[in-house]
């Protein structure tokens, strides 16, 4: 029988060569992230230039050689910092500090090395510090990979004599036996995702990268610049967000050419982000964002067709090209104290869920092919903005959730404004009716006939017709999008109100049995809670009346007979809560005045406007916030009402588009509310529309509906 051992034995842990391979294709994800990790190192290394040459070599076949001229490694540091897996040296040393000159590094999990396994299989690094000794390191990746422990592998270390390096001081990586084939695609791909490295809200002048593929002599140098149409984007809105998660930036509306059409202050407060995001409500304070400052610059354009040609005309380049270049820049990219962090390769871009957005969503939403963006983070006021190994995304932590949420309603922001600029463009849905007459063309042909026998002079203005039909088609089919939503949401409506009633029986027929059996009953508490119970069921039945009227299409030829007051009663108690929390005070008058409006239609428009006050009255602070209800006789047979508060107001050049199905300000509207209430309100001879004030005074909006007989008696 074999003796069990029962003393402890300490068995080390050991390494497989292979991890270099290994964690190099799976954190650096492609060969662009594999380079820009790369060029990160010698911007951490206080670089001001660093170069990147595609070579041929007789010896060594392709090479890929990244020079730079910063502070370069002594021996000591080759030892104990380079040659370490997984050091802290970058944590602990997270400054570096040359010449009066400081940064933050970039990089903390040593992907660099990593990067150059990725890339080929032989490494000669030469590195020297300022007045220092020039070192030569020789790696041959696949005879690492060979070895049996990652203890038994060395690194060839010695004096490099030769006069190699284009600087007094700096580090050239030369990877010779490439594991890819760099063609003019893949080293254009290569410029423009280098040009995406560094921030536009840093000083280029202080890193400049350049780059020298096959084709190139060694004078022709190509510095890495992002292409000049993307500073000139058609809409675009910057600002910063504070330590609170409040928004203020400015939107800008120009044509090609940086051409200015309209200028506007757009703010956002993080209260109105908050409440309009149920994901953040049970998680989140309402009072502050806890993601940290930052600066956001988002810039969109519109890539039909005749929109890149404009683009391409302007500044003398191919149409492909104005899509390519977006394509390579797409989505929003995040920069940590000037250096990009995420995302690195494509299948990133979206990593905000920008397209995810668009799908079975009314309303005109941006994807990533229409946006280049770039949010600026600091490590310091930013701390839990981290990114994963891979690079590819950020660690998910609530301030992460915030984050994205505050971005989120950044974009809604500029789609909105977008969207109202060109409503503006497109003209009114009654102006689109105009155009798919033929009156105006048949004067024409008139009177090409009566002056002229040749018909070929009539085939241009059919052709100009036909593609007015067509544009005015394309408008009027996105706009009865919205309608067609109408219809669907009445269906549903019939059917959720079917059900409740159904469930309203079945409960009240309960109510009465439990009655019937604690009749004699004389403890108080079963007696209160029956009588809530009753209470409750009476206001689901309520709300089911109320909101018939989405379920019934010929409900409006009967008469009805409503107490107004009493309906901005039971529309301001559904919302009470809401109000009490948010600081808002409102007041009604006491009258009562009978009106000749279902109640149900009637709390359709006073819940839109009142829920729309609540949402823009949260970007002003809790003590001004109110909203008023005003009832005015307009005539023996009309009563105006007026909702007014205190928020921001509405500008005087949104007016009409807010009406148009689809124009919302609210990061998660559908843009329905106001529509809906409009047409309810013209269903009964009225018109709702908004008293023009001066910015920043506030919202009254104002509709008429007719009094009832005895009203008006």
């Amino acid at each position: 029988m074999t003796a069990i051992q029962t003393n402890t034995e300490l068995i080390p842990f050991r390494m497989h060569p292979r991890v270099f391979s290994a964690l190099g294709a799976d954190l650096v994800t492609d060969d662009n992230v594999a380079i820009i990790e790369l060029v990160k190192n010698s911007y951490d290394a206080m670089a001001q230039n660093v170069h990147i040459r595609f070579k041929k070599d007789e010896a060594h076949g392709n090479i890929l050689e990244i020079e730079d001229d910063g502070i370069g490694m002594s021996k000591e540091i080759i030892e104990d910092v380079w040659c370490i897996v997984g050091t802290p040296y970058k944590i602990e040393n997270s400054i570096v500090k040359y010449a009066g000159a400081n940064r933050r590094v970039s990089g903390e999990k040593g992907l660099g090395r990593l990067s150059t396994a990725r890339l080929g299989n032989c490494l000669q690094m030469i590195t020297q510090t300022n007045g220092g000794i020039c070192w030569e390191i020789n790696i041959d990746w696949k005879q690492v990979a060979r070895g049996n422990d990652i203890s038994d592998c060395h690194i060839s270390c010695k004096v490099h004599n030769d006069k190699t390096l284009l600087s007094d001081s700096g580090t050239l990586v030369r990877i010779s036996e490439l594991n890819s084939h760099w063609d003019d695609s893949k080293t254009h791909e290569l410029k423009e995702n280098l040009s995406r490295l560094i921030s536009p809200f840093f000083n280029h002048s202080s890193f400049n990268i350049s780059l020298s593929d096959w084709n190139d002599s060694d004078d022709k140098i190509v510095n890495i610049t992002p292409t000049e149409f993307l500073s000139d984007p058609k809409y675009q809105y910057f600002g910063k967000v504070d330590e609170f998660g409040n928004i203020s930036g400015i939107y800008k509306f120009s044509n090609v050419g940086k051409e200015t059409i309209k200028e506007k202050n757009i703010a956002i407060s993080w209260e109105q982000i908050h409440n309009d995001n149920r994901d953040l409500q049970n998680r989140h304070s309402p009072d502050s964002a806890e993601c940290g400052p930052f600066s956001f610059d988002i810039r969109v354009w519109d890539i039909a067709p005749e929109d890149t040609s404009e683009i391409s005309e302007y500044y003398n380049i191919e149409k492909r090209a104005v899509r390519q270049s977006i394509r390579f820049h797409k989505g929003i990219s995040v920069y940590r104290d000037d250096i990009l962090i995420l995302p690195k390769s494509d299948k990133a871009r979206d990593w905000i869920g920008l397209d995810l957005r668009r799908v079975g969503r009314v309303g005109k939403y941006l994807s990533t092919t229409q946006i280049v963006g770039y949010v600026k983070i600091t490590a310091e006021l930013n701390s839990k903005i981290e990114d994963t190994s891979d690079r590819e995304r950020f660690r998910s932590c609530p301030e992460l959730d915030e984050f994205i949420a505050i971005l989120i309603a950044i974009i809604k922001a500029i789609e909105v404004e977008r969207e109202n600029d060109r409503i503006k463009k497109d003209g009114k849905l009654s102006n689109l009716f105009d155009e798919i007459n033929a009156d105006e063309l048949t004067e024409k042909v008139v009177a090409v006939l009566e002056t002229s026998n040749d018909s070929s002079s009539i085939i241009p203005l059919i052709e100009k017709h036909n593609n007015t039909l067509k544009t005015a088609s394309e408008k009027l089919q996105k706009r009865f999008v919205y309608y067609s939503r109408l219809a669907s949401i009445g269906t549903l409506a019939h059917m959720l109100i079917h059900e409740i009633r159904n469930q309203i029986t079945v409960i009240s027929n309960f109510l009465t049995k439990i009655k019937s059996v604690f009749t004699s009953s004389t403890d108080r508490k079963i007696r209160t809670k029956h009588s809530r119970s009753e209470e409750s069921i009476q206001a689901l039945d309520r709300l089911a009346e109320n909101f018939s009227p989405l379920a019934s299409i010929n409900y409006r030829n009967e008469k009805f007979e409503t107490i107004l007051e009493e309906q901005i009663s039971y529309c301001i108690n559904l919302h009470a809560l809401e109000l009490t929390s948010r600081n808002i005070k409102w007041h009604f008058p006491k009258s009562k005045t009978r009106v000749a409006i279902h109640p149900g239609d009637l709390c359709t428009i006073l819940i839109n406007l009142i829920t729309n006050s609540m949402y823009w009255m949260s970007s002003v602070s809790k003590d001004k916030r109110s909203l008023d209800f005003v009832v005015e006789k307009l005539s023996q047979n009309r009563v105006l009402v007026k909702v007014i508060d205190t928020g921001p107001g509405v500008d005087e050049d949104e007016i009409d588009a807010i009406f148009l199905p689809g124009v919302t300000k609210r990061p998660h509207g559908i843009g329905m509310g106001l529509t809906v209430a409009s047409e309810i309100v013209a269903a009964y001879e009225g018109k709702l529309g908004v008293e023009i004030k001066e910015v920043g005074k506030g919202a009254s909006f104002e509709f008429d509906i007719p009094l009832s007989e005895k009203e008006s008696d």
